[in-house]
């Protein structure tokens, strides 16, 4: 089977992993039983979330390109798998906090950084031809496998009786099914090309496919461009607003509109679709409309969400936007790693995904505990959203100015091509 045909079970075998990360976004519904169990303040069990984006921040541009610079897809999976599990799983061993967010946060960390980007980069390096749909298939595994996995989580959690048991066994059925997963990773061979008909018939002319990008820098370079802060702080800007929202839904709903837990859990579910669905829709439209028009619209988008968070106060256009900042968090997610290449080249997308990935761990930073101080000192969130609408509107000016660099230049080139 040539490779042609293999990238499309990789595919599939890199969407299964990311289902099965998924269990790191649902987190907030194992802190309360973890206080319970421990004894262990909300404040601190705060700490877990940090650590774990911290970590991954710092490893994505320094382990992970070390990584896959000397080891095949597979054997990076397989140690990302190891580590991802097996922190996981140790880590819910422990009644000590210290213990468990070294192994939950840090050595799960490095191992989960061994597989999301890891896998994006390798999904866009596979796909030149469909990057936007292939980084979009793959991210959505990870928003489907949080609504899953915070649905999964309280029943176990009921029949086990343990929110530290029910930790341990995920890490065991982590480190088992990523692992073997790990397997149905195939390596690109370097002469790999994207072959398209150029003739009628049975057989036919085929011709390799020219992948367009604007340069080919790697790391070093790409860091040394114009274009890279651009487009950095143009998703920064976009995750901040995220991060506000995600990490507060339900809060947001019981507090400004007085839904109970169980209404506002579910709200949390159409949240985490939303962002599947965000996912799947803007990375394959990106292939047809170009990463950096498919930027600008988000960002509009998100720049309008916050907006109505602030001035719409009625439940039902409230939750609405919500959902919007959901699509667009998920878009965001989908096309930042073929935008990267389509800016810098797909030759050095692992190392320069590496450094793009940084935004995540800058916008969780900013964004959560700024929502929380204004909430804490104003005791509305309205103000916060203003704050959000700032952002997106920074946001908007540098897409802009993105959009108009890239896209005369795609342009040109699909008609030279055409």
């Amino acid at each position: 089977m040539d490779f042609a045909k293999k990238r499309w079970i990789s595919l599939v075998a890199g969407f299964l992993i990311e289902v099965m990360s998924g269990f790191g976004f649902a987190f907030s519904v194992a802190i309360l039983p973890l206080s319970e169990e421990h004894g262990w303040s909300l404040s601190q069990l705060s700490i877990v979330f940090t650590v774990s984006s911290v970590v991954m921040m710092l490893a994505a541009p320094t382990v992970l390109p070390f990584m896959r610079a000397r080891l095949s897809i597979s054997k990076c999976i397989l140690i990302g798998a190891i580590l991802f599990g097996g922190g996981t799983a140790i880590g819910g061993l422990s009644n000590n906090l210290v213990i468990f967010i070294f192994f939950y946060s840090v050595v799960s960390g490095i191992g989960t950084t061994l597989t999301y980007p890891l896998l994006l980069a390798f999904s866009v390096d596979a796909f030149p031809d469909k990057g936007g749909f292939a980084s979009g298939f793959v991210a959505s595994g990870l928003a489907i496998g949080s609504f899953i996995w915070s649905l999964v989580t309280p029943r176990v959690y009921a029949a086990v009786g343990s929110m530290s048991t029910f930790i341990t066994l995920y890490g065991v059925l982590v480190l088992v099914v990523i692992g073997a997963l790990s397997f149905l990773l195939f390596n690109k061979p370097d002469d790999f090309a994207i072959m398209k008909k150029v003739s009628e018939g049975k057989k036919g002319i085929a011709e390799k496919v020219e992948v367009w990008s604007y340069s080919l820098k790697n790391r070093k370079e790409m860091v040394q461009s114009k274009l890279f802060f651009i487009v950095f702080f143009a998703v920064v800007c976009i995750c901040i607003c995220a991060q506000m929202v995600v990490t507060q839904v339900s809060p947001i709903m019981q507090l400004t509109f007085g839904h109970t837990a169980e209404a506002a859990a579910s709200i949390v579910g159409f949240y985490a679709l939303a962002n599947f669905a965000g996912r799947l829709i803007w990375g394959t439209i990106s292939d047809k409309i170009g990463r950096s028009f498919a930027l600008l619209c988000i960002v509009t988008i998100m720049c309008g969400a916050m907006v109505m968070l602030w001035q719409i106060h009625i439940p039902t256009a409230y939750i609405i936007a919500m959902l919007f900042v959901g699509s667009c968090y998920g878009g965001t997610a989908a096309i930042l790693t073929p935008l990267t290449a389509d800016i810098f080249g797909s030759k050095y997308i692992t190392e320069n995904y590496g450094i793009m990935y940084m935004v995540y761990g800058l916008a969780g930073i900013i964004g959560s505990p700024v929502i929380a101080f204004i909430k804490d000192n104003t005791g509305s969130y309205d103000p916060a959203f203003i704050v959000g609408a700032g952002f997106a509107l920074l946001g908007m000016l540098l897409a802009f100015m993105l959009f108009r660099v890239i896209a005369p230049a795609r342009k040109k080139q699909l008609q030279k091509s055409s």
